[in-house]
């Protein structure tokens, strides 16, 4: 079994029921009711700390799991691969900037959104049974092993930003595998907000690890192509 774990600013049945009826096992679910109270990385290291379970989803509230079954896919993963996070979104390249989707072709994963009311397929990557080593995964589904990883979630990193990339990074230069699935399919009715608040964030990791970017683990260093936001609709794998 697994624990779940979600931020949320209203407790939504509906929801629970969702995440209970596409998962295998009767596993721990944490949904934390939470309007601004308390940060992500705050709770979430509350959950690292206090689950019952040694493998952890935090994920976001807004998701429809389209792939049944997933918790077992987790723990599989976990089973048979070294990596200490797993993501279904992420990057092998993180520039200066501290912009995960700021180029194409390091993008990683395969995820839809809800933009105007219609189901966009992303597909970053192709599909791909073995796990893909990234640098960081984004916040929307981080697995992770609590006996793997070396840090927690940086705390001093208020409200909803940056927490993921933090997390991922901090973790990768501490030698723990960063891993990416394309085996779990999601829809996410968010396409994320850039306010104030993700602009104050990412000047404190970029700040952060001044030092320490570009980190760069693509095999092949092919030209890098531009996205539109978090969208590439024109690349070629």
């Amino acid at each position: 079994m697994i624990t779940i774990g979600y931020s949320t600013k209203k407790i939504d049945e509906n929801y629970l029921h969702h995440v209970k009826d596409t998962t295998k096992y009767e596993n721990q679910i944490i949904a934390f009711q939470n309007n601004n109270e308390i940060s992500l990385t705050r709770f979430y290291n509350k959950i690292i700390k206090e689950s019952k379970n040694d493998i952890i989803v935090l994920c976001h509230d807004d998701l429809v799991f389209e792939t049944f079954d997933w918790d077992e896919i987790v723990i599989d993963l976990f089973k048979e691969n070294p990596h200490g996070i797993i993501g279904v979104a992420g990057a092998k390249l993180l520039s200066e900037s501290g912009v995960w989707w700021e180029h194409c072709n390091p993008m990683y994963g395969i995820v839809n959104q809800i933009i105007d009311g219609e189901k966009v397929e992303h597909e970053w990557s192709h599909y791909n049974e073995n796990l893909e080593n990234m640098v960081v995964v984004d916040g929307l589904f981080i697995a992770l092993d609590k006996n793997r990883i070396k840090k927690y979630f940086d705390e001093d990193i208020k409200g909803f930003h940056y927490y993921d990339l933090d997390f991922s990074l901090s973790n990768f230069l501490e030698n723990v595998k960063i891993g990416l699935t394309t085996k779990i399919r999601l829809t996410h009715f968010s396409n994320g907000t850039i306010n104030d608040s993700w602009y104050e964030n990412k000047d404190f990791f970029t700040n952060k690890y001044k030092n320490e970017l570009p980190i760069d683990v693509r095999e092949y260093k092919v030209e890098l192509l531009p996205s539109q936001g978090p969208f590439c609709p024109d690349k070629n794998f």
